[in-house]
């Protein structure tokens, strides 16, 4: 990492390379939630995440 601290926020942390510290987040607001709480402090965020999650305003019950 040449020197940086260098910060993961990831669902999968076996991924993770080595020497990076590791926030785990399963959800998409998980990982809203752990950025925000952590920002402090970061020079650069980079944010390259494609989170597939949602959650519908209403659920009209059963498909069958």
């Amino acid at each position: 990492m040449r020197g940086a601290d260098v910060t993961l926020v990831t669902s999968m942390p076996d991924h993770a390379p080595h020497g990076v510290k590791v926030l785990c987040a399963q959800t998409a607001k998980d990982m809203e939630d752990v950025v925000m709480e952590n920002q402090e402090g970061f020079d650069v965020i980079i944010m390259a995440a494609a989170i597939a999650d949602f959650s519908p305003r209403r659920s009209i019950g059963s498909q069958n």
